[in-house]
């Protein structure tokens, strides 16, 4: 199961709005589709969780640079959800 790494702008987002991303992902959550985790300090619990992705939408702190140097899948909930369906689709084609 892939597990990802919700940081507070995430889950401040979904409960704000229920049709954004990050919303679409704590769904996900919710029906088992992946693994939520939720800790902090955020790198360090997420790379202490053995996650899949962090997602966040502090991507001025979480750049490619730092996901390359820590070897972590770093995305906002937007690019989560667009992978996800990419993989969707081909994976019915």
């Amino acid at each position: 199961m892939v597990r990802v790494f919700l940081d507070s702008s995430v889950l401040i987002a979904a409960s704000a709005s229920n049709r954004g991303a990050s919303y679409a992902v704590i769904l996900l959550g919710e029906i088992g589709l992946i693994k939520v985790v939720i800790s902090s300090p955020i790198l360090g619990a997420a790379l202490q969780g053995n996650v899949n992705f962090l997602l966040t939408l502090n991507t001025r702190d979480f750049t490619p640079q730092v996901a390359e140097k820590v070897d972590l899948k770093i995305k906002t909930p937007g690019q989560f959800i667009q992978e996800l369906r990419e993989l969707i689709v081909n994976s019915i084609q």
